[in-house]
């Protein structure tokens, strides 16, 4: 793959079913389930709640499944019961979830403490963290932790700077609501709808104009309100509140989708559309729904992740198949994931280890149900 890379980039990018990310729910009537299926573009491992129960699979090489074991798992399996969950965020071979009360909790590599438990043990199960504080939303990038508290303030924990494995406060505002991470760069809506970003800007994956790192938030495009925002490696997708959706950052392979390949520091708009809904960004590969329930899918598309066949790379939104029931997606590093208005999630693009739960290591090309709930 041609694509720019940071130094802080080790070629760990895995799939974190991230962003990247930032877990994505679907709710489609009162009789069905409630998913969330963490999202993120540094690991080959998938974490979905249903209706508060744990499911995990994949990669587990440091115990980032929390099933007590560093057993791969080729398929969606059911763990780790003692609590009820409402968020889970996966790092490269990290997890973390909030249960029903705002605690967090922890498990997987932890070499470096990054787990933030005051250890430099792997957890093969889940560990409680950062008590104290209740938590309502958690995203990963490489070195960092971030942590919406549930009074609004905005936290840190810091894989080189771990204090007592105490999280660090960002600034002084108590109205954040979403966040969403890179590998080295995290975005942030507060209630306002306004979008602030910090870390890494290598390639203006922060949307201010520049490629200086920044870190403390800045706000970016001052003149907009935000609904979503999702992050791949070195690059950023967010949708308005009025449907249209604006890309920034790294483009070598069009995960930006405006027909190019050239980076962008600021926000540009992904053609004319206003009817957008959801977005998710892999490593290089960025995928949509909108309003319509259509599914689209452009940028890097060498492991089959835009479902288009030949593996070639796609520079403006492709739509996915003939679909239109589809509510919300999930990207990993080189996997897509989406799931549909029956509760059945799809799972397409590299699968060398299992990490699309179908199963087996065979690559997919094409959308395949992995679970139906």
């Amino acid at each position: 793959m041609n694509q720019k890379k940071t130094g802080l980039h080790l070629l760990i990018i895995s799939i974190i079913l991230t962003g990247v990310f930032n877990p994505i729910k679907a709710q489609v009537a009162a009789k069905h389930p409630i998913l969330k299926l963490s999202s993120n573009c540094m690991a080959k491992h998938n974490l979905l709640i249903n209706n508060g129960s744990l499911w995990v699979g994949g990669n587990n090489s440091n115990g980032q499944l929390g099933d007590g074991t560093t057993i791969n798992r080729y398929t969606l399996t059911r763990r780790y019961t003692a609590v009820k969950w409402v968020n889970v965020a996966t790092g490269a071979n990290r997890s973390y979830g909030i249960s029903s009360g705002g605690a967090l909790w922890a498990w997987g590599e932890n070499k470096s403490g990054q787990l933030g438990d005051g250890t430099k043990i792997d957890q093969y199960i889940p560990v409680q963290i950062a008590k104290g504080f209740l938590w309502k939303a958690i995203s990963c990038n490489y070195l960092e932790t971030m942590l919406i508290s549930s009074d609004g303030t905005l936290w840190k924990l810091d894989l080189y700077n771990m204090q007592e494995s105490k999280p660090v406060r960002i600034g002084t505002a108590s109205n954040w609501v979403s966040i969403a991470s890179g590998i080295a760069h995290s975005v942030a809506i507060n209630s306002d709808g306004k979008l602030w970003a910090w870390g890494d800007s290598t390639i203006g994956q922060l949307g201010d104009g520049t490629t200086v790192a920044k870190t403390d938030p800045v706000e970016i495009a001052a003149d907009k309100k935000w609904l979503m925002v999702a992050c791949g490696e070195q690059y950023t997708s967010a949708i308005c509140t009025d449907g249209t959706l604006w890309v920034w950052g790294n483009n070598a392979n069009g995960q930006l989708g405006n027909g190019t390949v050239n980076e962008s520091h600021l926000p540009i708009q992904v053609g004319n559309a206003s009817n957008w809904k959801k977005v998710a960004c892999g490593d290089a590969h960025t995928l949509a729904i909108t309003n319509d329930g259509k599914l689209w899918a452009w940028g890097y598309g060498n492991h089959g992740q835009l479902a288009n066949k030949n593996r070639n790379d796609i520079l403006t939104p492709t739509q996915v198949g003939t679909a239109t029931n589809w509510v919300d997606v999930a990207c990993g590093d080189f996997q897509s994931f989406a799931i549909d208005n029956t509760n059945t999630i799809w799972a397409w693009g590299r699968n060398d280890i299992g990490q699309l739960g179908t199963r087996t290591t065979e690559e997919k090309r094409i959308p395949t149900q992995i679970k139906h709930f």
